[in-house]
């Protein structure tokens, strides 16, 4: 099978029809990029394992320019493209859980069809489109943009890199503003060296957040220890989900730990009631041996948890933040309506659901918003979930920066993703969670006539292979070598195939 990436069958006037057109402006210029993405299967001594492989995204791209036309009057940042979007307004939808989608079709949570119809919410790429495309044109000093991508890998877990490929920038020719301060009329242009460009694993509001606001911080994790948190063994000590979500929270504290003293945590859990288990410390010694101590049983007050949490709080941090987590439903008491009391106080909240059937329908509205409410279906991916929340509170982890020519460099040769920060070595991204990458531009007001008419276009790729049985992937992005001739051609090395989606 042909493994090459697959080009999305896009003309750019149809690109730029879709986004609307940007007014040209006394120093302007096009920068035109596109996206594909391709998702692989990796297989070492060509021998097929089973299992699928499935890579999906949805996204957000927005784009700041002063136009005085119904597309960019507005201010801020407006909405460009987006998936899923249903009614095309360009603001990208909330998905459904698998929980709310089985409530809707009154099937079985665990039934094929729902499973079908929460993946249908994602893009398939490249086979679903439009793409998420920044397809600009004449933009112009003060212009800005921003597109968010959210990565669901379905399956298994997978190596994920970030590409750009196909680069091509003009000067275009030069008219008379341009040619007065450019002696190059002919070759690449100088637009990429004159934008400003960053990437980064991002939270889904495209902001390159720096973390807490303020210079001190209180952060107080919330854990489930009601009885379904026991798996099916009935034993704390041999629960997977329950071990699980205590590696978690330790995660999330070895996260927050570089940032003490000006950061403290705590631990708080619930099951009919709460209790505070650690005041806060800035050891994390300390949360480990709370952990030690909790067992499991009883029913899921989650308001009680927030209450306890609520309570310890010293009054004098700057930020007061609450991570819950629950792998089921409130049985007892009202934590949205706890929950809107703390975030009208100024306490942010992120929030959990762990494993399939907690219901994230409750914890959205419980958590701050969209950006602080997540999701861990599979029990291995309830670290990076803690481990993405910390860095998020700490400061969001910046991938490369520099100018646009610098950025599109750095990722020509491909960037392996790391699907856990906390730990040293480059992770895995685990399937069945979600996370976050980020890239935006800008082109400086201090940019002058240098740039007009040069165009910039390239191809923006995510590439994603199985981890099973591929632990030293090669890097899709590398250069290809030239191969040595052998008098008898021989099958060596590893298999790729394109990925479907099907």
């Amino acid at each position: 099978m042909d493994d090459k990436p697959q080009l999305f069958n896009t003309t750019r006037r149809q690109l730029l029809a879709g986004m609307g057109a940007v007014g040209l402006a006394s120093a302007g210029a096009g920068l035109g990029t596109t996206a594909y993405f391709n998702d692989t299967e990796s297989f070492e001594g060509n021998n097929l394992q089973a299992g699928e492989f499935d890579l999906k995204l949805d996204w957000q791209h927005t784009y700041h320019g002063a136009m005085n036309d119904d597309i960019y009057a507005s201010a801020g940042r407006p909405y460009v493209s987006a998936f899923p979007d249903a009614d095309g307004d360009g603001i990208r939808d909330e998905f459904l859980t698998r929980g709310e989608l089985a409530a809707e079709m009154e099937d079985d949570e665990t039934s094929q069809a729902v499973e079908d119809a929460y993946r249908a919410q994602f893009a398939d790429v490249p086979n679903d489109f439009e793409s998420p495309l920044i397809a600009l044109d004449d933009v112009k000093p003060g212009d800005s943009g921003c597109l968010s991508l959210s990565m669901h890998l379905f399956d298994n877990p997978g190596h994920i890199w970030l590409g750009t490929e196909n680069v091509s920038a003009s000067e275009n020719g030069q008219n008379e503003p341009e040619a007065e301060v450019d002696e190059t009329p002919e070759g690449a242009g100088e637009l990429a060296e004159n934008m400003t460009a960053r990437v980064w694993y991002d939270d889904g509001n495209c902001e390159l957040d720096s973390g807490f606001e303020g210079e001190t911080a209180e952060v107080v994790a919330v854990l489930d220890r009601s009885g379904s948190m026991d798996d099916d063994t009935g034993n704390p000590a041999t629960s997977a989900k329950w071990n699980g979500a205590k590696d978690g929270v330790e995660t999330l504290v070895d996260a927050l730990a570089p940032n003490t003293p000006s950061v403290q945590f705590g631990l708080a859990s619930y099951s009919s009631s709460a209790t505070v288990d650690q005041a806060l410390t800035t050891d994390p010694s300390d949360i480990d041996a709370a952990l030690g101590t909790l067992t499991t049983g009883g029913s899921t007050n989650i308001e009680s948890g927030l209450a306890a949490a609520d309570g310890m709080f010293s009054g004098t941090a700057d930020s007061e933040i609450i991570v819950v987590l629950t792998n089921g439903n409130e049985t007892t008491g009202d934590a949205v309506g706890y929950a809107a009391g703390m975030k009208s106080d100024g306490k942010t909240i992120y929030t959990i659901a762990y494993g399939s059937n907690a219901n994230a329908g409750t914890l959205s509205q419980i958590s701050s918003g969209a950006a602080y409410s997540y999701l861990a279906t599979e029990l291995a991916a309830i670290e990076q979930v803690f481990a993405a929340i910390g860095q998020s509170i700490s400061g969001e982890e910046v991938i490369v920066d520099g100018t646009m020519a610098d950025v599109i460099n750095a990722l020509e040769t491909g960037v392996h993703l790391d699907g856990n920060r906390v730990d040293e070595e480059d992770q895995c991204f685990v399937n069945s969670t979600t996370q976050y990458i980020a890239i935006d531009w800008e082109v400086p007001t201090t940019v002058g006539n240098e740039i007009q008419t040069d165009s910039l276009e390239f191809d923006l790729s995510l590439v994603a292979e199985q981890c099973r049985h591929n632990d030293a992937p090669e890097n899709p992005f590398a250069p290809e070598s030239t191969p040595t001739p052998t008098p008898t051609p021989t099958d060596t090395g590893n298999t790729t195939a394109t990925d479907t989606g099907n």
